[in-house]
């Protein structure tokens, strides 16, 4: 005898995080995801994610090589940026690793769903968003970081929250910025990346 539970379909992620502390009010796209403090960056990137959850696995798909766009097309001016403002590596290296990144990292191509049918029944696996994500730059590699972590979190579905190097802190912020006016460009939701 077997013990098999009735298909149940997964809970909805929008209970996730309710009480939030955060004086948020509502989105803010002129911001471009760049917030006075940190209670801000995670309502916006949260009300964001609601957004982005509701969306089809198309649109996430545009707003990744819109993603992907961006860093090809300012690959070389935010490489120099980088390697300016904090005095660590070479633009031309920094330049090939915003390419490497753009080209190479995975998108939501490979969130396939698999089945997998046995003795037992059938398995039906499909990977559901966590939420918000947090995440941290370094000085070396801070805009190939951005665009890898911005590509790879939201093809998954969710949004992000930056604390960026404070020796990078222009070059990241401008990153962001200009990820996020690309995303909205896609049809995405505004603040999918936030930073304080």
């Amino acid at each position: 005898m077997t013990n098999t539970l009735p298909a149940q379909r997964a809970p909805h992620l929008s209970h996730i995080g309710r009480t939030d502390p955060a004086p948020f009010r509502g989105p803010q796209p002129e911001r471009l995801g760049l917030y006075p403090d940190v209670e801000r960056a995670v309502g916006a990137a949260r009300h964001a994610f609601l957004s982005l959850d509701r969306m089809s696995l198309e649109t996430r798909q545009r707003i990744v090589e819109a993603i992907r766009g961006v860093a090809r097309r300012d690959a070389a001016e935010l490489g120099r940026m980088a390697a300016e403002e904090t005095g660590l590596g070479r633009p031309e290296d920094k330049t090939q690793k915003n390419l490497l990144v753009a080209n190479r990292t995975p998108g939501p191509e490979i969130l396939q769903a698999e089945a997998v049918s046995g003795d037992n029944g059938l398995t039906l696996t499909e990977r559901a968003p966590y939420g918000v994500v947090a995440a941290i730059t370094p000085s070396t590699n801070p805009t190939s970081t951005i665009f890898n972590n911005a590509i790879s979190i939201l093809s998954a579905g969710n949004a992000v929250v930056f604390n960026v190097h404070p020796g990078a802190n222009r070059v990241c912020n401008e990153t962001i910025r200009r990820i996020n006016a690309a995303i909205t460009a896609a049809g995405g939701p505004p603040d999918l990346l936030t930073a304080p």
